[in-house]
């Protein structure tokens, strides 16, 4: 068996509990063995559309790319369940960004460096003024090593839109189920219940409940960045 071929199947059976086992949050095992699944016909995509059949630079370079797809995978899954973005997925996709630089040899090399300083810049300003997570700044950091500075931009323009579309419903949802809750609260027994329990968690954590994000406004925006990404490798 080709030595590629066999590393693709590897890294696919293998890379999702790995990165399970050692990411910082212990996430359910479940989302490793649904990235799995979904890895396998991408996996299956690569072998037959770049005929992988010799270890050489273009071969490597592939595989490179295989493998950041996979983590980008496993990464959506944790960040729609637990909205985070683990450090290590996102480190070990900067790293396989340099090896990529320095393997495939993209020209100008100093363009793909530009990008991925320019998307830092443009999403910590974001992060300034929203809700925007560390762990997307560094997933864009990461992921504009592999991209032009054109490429780059529509990435981010395609997340931004994706967000916004995902956004919009899900703040109407949020409204109506506000207003069903508020209904409900005129009930003296559940208004009673919940100032106690509001007292109790003020107590515990030293902290208002004004001061306390609201979480019905966050929502995964990694799953969008790597939707984006793929649209982008994939299409164009």
């Amino acid at each position: 068996m080709n030595i590629i071929l066999f590393l693709f199947l590897v890294t696919t059976i293998i890379l999702p509990p790995v990165l399970w086992y050692f990411s910082k949050f212990k996430y359910d095992f479940y989302w490793a063995m649904f990235s799995m699944l979904l890895n396998l016909p991408i996996a299956l995509y690569f072998i037959h559309y770049y005929g992988l059949i010799k270890l050489d630079s273009r071969s490597i370079s592939i595989f490179i790319l295989f493998i950041v797809i996979n983590i980008l995978m496993s990464s959506s899954v944790i960040d729609i369940k637990y909205m985070e973005l683990p450090d290590i997925n996102n480190l070990i996709v900067f790293i396989l960004g340099v090896l990529y630089l320095i393997i495939a040899r993209p020209e100008p090399i100093t363009l793909y460096i530009l990008s991925s300083a320019i998307l830092f810049i443009i999403t910590f300003i974001m992060a300034c003024v929203s809700n925007l997570g560390g762990g997307d700044i560094k997933l864009l950091t990461a992921i504009g090593l592999f991209l032009p500075v054109d490429l780059a931009l529509k990435m981010l323009f395609y997340s931004c839109v994706l967000g916004i579309i995902y956004a919009i419903p899900k703040k109407i949802y949020n409204s109506k189920l506000k207003n069903k809750q508020e209904s409900v609260e005129k009930c003296d027994s559940v208004v009673v219940i919940e100032e106690t329990l509001e007292k109790e968690k003020n107590d515990n954590t030293g902290h208002e409940s004004d001061e306390e994000i609201d979480e019905s406004k966050l929502f995964p925006f990694g799953q969008f960045i790597v939707l984006s990404f793929f649209i982008i490798i994939f299409i164009g």
